[in-house]
């Protein structure tokens, strides 16, 4: 018992560096995986057909927004700035992406917009963490509020 709670207090110190991680890996993963549609017309009007195939209404505005929404978010996370917005953009993103692409397919098809769903609401449940950028900013605005005492005058 005593070794648990030992380890338990071990692994209790870096607790900020979990939601980093997880910011570094997610965010890192939507930027890779949009970049192509960012950085080349073409790509996004491949995909623009895709949910055309789909029977999206505007293909086009769904496929830059939804691109947007992804590359953004992902530079949101690694930065850890508006957090919990982006976890709610990634969220709706991925629900759409799942109901457009995904349903009805294998679980091994289907895992990626779940676990990203998964992601969308850790991160707007969750926040940033401490070592971020909206931590920082919390920070300073509390700072900023907080009044400081005014020390009394010795006679």
């Amino acid at each position: 018992m005593a070794d648990q709670l030992a380890l338990s207090d071990f692994l209790d110190r870096y607790k900020p560096y979990a939601a980093v991680l997880l910011r570094l890996a997610f965010g890192f993963h939507l930027i890779y995986f949009t970049q192509d549609n960012v950085f080349s017309y073409v790509r996004m009007l491949e995909f623009r057909d895709f949910l055309e195939v789909r029977g999206v209404p505007f293909p086009l505005v769904g496929a830059i927004v939804s691109v947007a929404v992804q590359f953004l978010c992902g530079i949101f996370l690694i930065v850890g700035w508006q957090v919990r917005v982006a976890g709610f953009f990634i969220l709706v993103n991925f629900i759409l992406a799942f109901l457009i692409a995904h349903r009805g397919q294998s679980y091994e098809q289907f895992f990626q917009p779940v676990q990203l769903m998964a992601v969308g609401v850790f991160f707007l449940l969750h926040g940033a963490g401490a070592l971020s950028l909206d931590h920082y900013l919390h920070q300073r605005r509390t700072d900023r509020a907080t009044p400081v005492p005014k020390r009394q005058a010795s006679f």
